[in-house]
This record gives structure tokens, C-alpha cells and sequence, in this order.
């Protein structure tokens, strides 16, 4: 009986000329995947979306406090000058 070659016996293997076929994924995983990168990227947005809408707030509210602060030392100073 003759031996069979390489590329007989493994039809993948290089030098090969069977064609691979691409690896398909069924209907559910192909819309499992699709939902979950939807979510992912509205997770994005919003957090983005957050972020803006909340950086202006803070910078008027630390603004606001270092005002109160500077107010509040210099109501202090002119209160105990006037003590002395």
C-alpha cells in the first residue's frame, strides 16, 4: 500500500490547496456582540456626556469657596483690628 503524502493526509496543512473557510458565527452570536458594543458605547456617552455637564459646575463651586474664604479672613482681620 503507498503512503499517502502530507498534504493527503492533512488537508490544512501548508502547500495545501484546500481553501480554508472563514469561521461564521451564528445569527445570536452576531447579535450578542452587536448588543454588547451598543451598551459599551452608550456607556461611553453617558459617561462622557457626564463628565462635561459636570466639570463647569465644579469650577464655579470651587471658584464660590476660595471667594468665601477670602471674605471670611478678611471680615476676620478687620474685626480683630477693630478689637485691638
Amino acid at each position: 500500500m503507498p503512503r499517502r503524502r502530507r498534504a493527503d493526509r492533512w488537508p490544512l496543512s501548508q502547500g495545501s490547496e484546500v481553501a480554508r473557510q472563514p469561521v461564521e458565527l451564528s445569527l445570536f452570536w452576531r447579535t450578542f456582540f452587536l448588543l454588547a458594543l451598543l451598551l459599551a458605547g452608550g456607556v461611553f456617552a453617558w459617561v462622557q456626556t457626564l463628565r462635561a455637564l459636570e466639570f463647569e459646575p465644579r469650577a464655579v463651586q470651587a471658584a464660590q469657596q476660595t471667594a468665601e474664604l477670602v471674605n471670611l479672613s478678611r471680615t476676620a482681620l478687620v474685626v480683630g483690628f477693630a478689637l485691638a
